[in-house]
């Protein structure tokens, strides 16, 4: 799974379109949204961040288990310095 992949089914998760991610995190439009989806642009830990949290509050489920550690797993790549924009993160399914 790709970053832009996990950024996908977290979002998905979370119960949000880009158009409500966007008006969450209170940009203008969901074009950053679409950039990051697709790839464009780098993903902001502080994004990962947000979606670590906000899954760690929710009611547990095995699937927002895994994606909660594939966020820990980018996290912790990009603290060691290998911050790839499109990398494979966690166990593929």
């Amino acid at each position: 799974m790709t970053e832009r992949d996990l950024l996908i089914s977290c979002r998905k998760a979370l119960g949000y379109t880009s158009q409500g991610l966007a008006l969450y995190l209170a940009l203008s439009d969901d074009r950053q949204i679409r950039r990051w989806e697709r790839g464009d642009k780098p993903i902001p830990s502080l994004l990962w961040l947000m979606f670590y949290w906000m899954l760690k509050w929710r009611e547990k489920t095995p699937e927002s288990e895994k994606m909660i550690d594939r966020i820990d797993d980018v996290l912790r790549h990009r603290r060691l310095g290998h911050g790839a924009r499109n990398q494979r993160v966690g166990a593929d399914d």
